[in-house]
């Protein structure tokens, strides 16, 4: 890796971020990790937002991530050819399903490409064979040249590729039976956690299966919390409503659902709130009527002493 001419024409920062990422506990078996500058600046003393920030833009334009800022997600480009995982068939079918939780459409693109690229300089690599990887290979591809070559603006998709031959086999660190590359679980935060456990079995008790909670859940409820800026006790208190509710509870069966519709949820719950209020409940009821009776009872006293 430290060979390398075009590794070694990165800037410090440059390399740390690289170096980051590459172990960063989010990695998936497809390359993908968590794009958050603010919580990258926050594990080293002196770094912020603007400096992170200009260290991706130096890897991007070097070719060696492709980022996308609007679904926070950032891809080592040529991850899959030097961590060795498609030539292991049963974790190739990780990598299928690590493929599948990556939201960002561009980033899809970008793996088919160096999918396509692998698959024909090394077809013999045994995870070419597996079903999951070959339905892969057919979907439709990015070539990252051609995002740079577009200049996509800041604060959107941004890639590229260089010329293969500038990429050695000492990119990246080499692969091991027990890399931590792949085999590190995700980090999931507590607050994410326990809205995707809350509607799993709010779900399941009102008697469907209960759902896989995976990267998607977790993408949902934490840019829910995020980026929408909603809060955990309002959103909480939503999904109970929701799964109570006999119209909703059979349409909203996942978190990127609850995310999509929670506008239109809140309203319902609040139009259902203020008829509630406009209409005695239960109990006032049940006094009205204990009420009444004490009345006619007292009316009926009052006559018998009169007679």
């Amino acid at each position: 890796m430290w060979s390398d001419d075009s590794w070694r024409a990165l800037t410090v920062p440059a390399q740390h971020l690289y170096m980051h990422l590459l172990s960063s506990p989010s990695l998936s078996y497809v390359g993908v990790a968590d794009w958050r500058p603010a919580r990258i600046a926050g594990v080293s003393k002196g770094s912020t937002v603007g400096t992170v920030s200009k260290a991706v833009d130096e890897l991007v334009q070097s070719v060696f991530v492709v980022c996308d800022d609007e679904t926070e997600e950032i891809l080592i480009r040529s991850f899959l050819k030097h961590d060795g995982l498609l030539k292991k068939p049963n974790v190739s079918k990780a990598m299928a399903s690590a493929f599948a939780k990556t939201i960002s459409p561009t980033l899809r693109g970008v793996v088919v490409h160096e999918l396509q690229k692998l698959h024909g300089r090394n077809p013999e690599w045994h995870g070419f064979s597996v079903v999951e990887v070959q339905e892969l290979l057919s979907r439709p591809s990015i070539n990252p040249r051609e995002l740079l070559a577009k200049g996509s603006p800041k604060g959107s998709v941004k890639g590229s590729e260089s010329d293969a031959s500038l990429l050695t086999t000492n990119y990246l660190l080499p692969a091991t039976s027990n890399s931590l590359l792949t085999t590190s679980p995700n980090v999931v935060r507590d607050d994410v956690l326990e809205l995707c456990n809350l509607l799993a079995d709010l779900i399941e008790s009102n008697g469907s299966l209960r759902p896989t909670i995976g990267t998607g859940w977790h993408d949902a409820a934490r840019l829910l919390l995020d980026k929408d800026k909603r809060g955990l006790e309002s959103a909480a208190r939503l999904i109970r409503w929701v799964q109570a509710d006999s119209f909703w509870q059979g349409n909203v069966l996942s978190m990127p659902t609850f995310r999509q519709k929670y506008d239109q949820l809140r309203l319902a719950a609040n139009s259902q709130q203020a008829q509630n209020k406009a209409r005695p409940s239960k109990e006032d009821r049940a006094i009205g009527v204990l009420e009444q009776g004490r009345r006619m009872q007292a009316e009926a006293d009052r006559k018998a002493i009169g007679q």
